[in-house]
């Protein structure tokens, strides 16, 4: 303990009376400095409230008020080298006034007692130093977590700018695709039967067709009525009703009853069969179309 108050009293700067060294402001207390602040102030008439080495509201207007009336800027009420300047101008003229009228009056210049001090000034000074180094370290610490939440917020920002980039960047595009035309299918041509002449001369006509199965051949009879005109007859059977493509049995002239036997047929098949017979003028008559089943 006896070493600290050694480094106080060595290290500790002591006020020249009539001038201010140092620079103060808001929150200090207990401080000769601010004291002798305040007394100037109220010589100065721009502070009214009471001594008291505080550095509160009171103090803060009264600096204001000086630096207003001194043209200093800003007028923010800290008591810094612009003010404290303009402060040690005005007390040294009040000085030299002062010591020109000793000299006037006593023909010497006036020397001041040097002040003892004790060991409260000691202790005030040194709580003093150390109640400023004290709010200094408080204000760091509050201008490091005002750091620290100025760096939370700019991360959270660019979280969230990197989320809306995300979001809002267009996928890409995708490759063209290019669909090659359909090979066009040519339509299968549908062979339309060509309609047979109508013969001229006498018609020939079938009546009472008749048609015998049994299994894989049948037996077809008919009447004609004329046939003493007919030449050739011929029978078209096929399993088309359209009789696109027959198979074709020819018979010779017959008298006015005909019949045949076709053979070798599919089991269990519809076939459809007409009769055609030529006169002697080359002329071409058909029965109507029938069908039968075979078992």
């Amino acid at each position: 303990m006896r070493t600290l108050l050694i480094l106080v009293l060595l290290f500790v700067p002591f006020i020249a009376q009539g001038s201010f060294d140092r620079n103060l402001f808001y929150g200090i207390s207990n401080d000769l400095e601010v004291t002798k602040l305040q007394e100037f102030l109220t010589t100065e008439g721009v502070y009214d409230g009471p001594v008291t080495g505080n550095f509160f509201s009171l103090t803060l207007q009264g600096v204001k008020n000086f630096q207003a009336r001194e043209g200093i800027s800003p007028v923010a009420g800290y008591f810094g080298p612009l003010t404290r300047t303009r402060a040690n101008e005005i007390l040294n003229v009040d000085l030299t006034a002062s010591e020109q009228q000793a000299i006037l009056e006593t023909g010497a210049v006036p020397v001041v007692p040097e002040r003892e001090g004790n060991i409260n000034d000691v202790f005030v000074s040194v709580n003093t130093q150390i109640g400023l180094v004290l709010r200094q370290i408080e204000l760091l610490q509050a201008q490091i977590e005002e750091i620290k939440a100025l760096q939370n917020q700019v991360a959270q920002q660019t979280q969230v700018i990197e989320q809306i980039q995300q979001n809002t960047t267009p996928p890409p595009t995708p490759e063209p695709v290019v669909e090659q035309a359909p090979t066009p299918i040519e339509p299968i041509p549908v062979v339309e039967p060509v309609p047979e002449p109508e013969p001229i001369g006498t018609p020939i006509v079938f009546s009472n067709i008749k048609s015998l199965i049994v299994s894989d051949w049948f037996d077809i009879s008919w009447n004609v009525d004329n046939p003493s005109s007919i030449s050739l007859q011929r029978i078209h059977y096929s399993t088309n009703k359209s009789l696109y493509t027959y198979a074709t049995v020819y018979l010779g002239a017959s008298s006015r009853m005909g019949s045949i036997r076709i053979s070798r047929l599919k089991v269990d098949t519809t076939y459809y069969f007409r009769i055609l017979a030529i006169d002697k003028d080359g002329n071409e008559w058909f029965s109507d179309i029938n069908s039968f089943r075979t078992d």
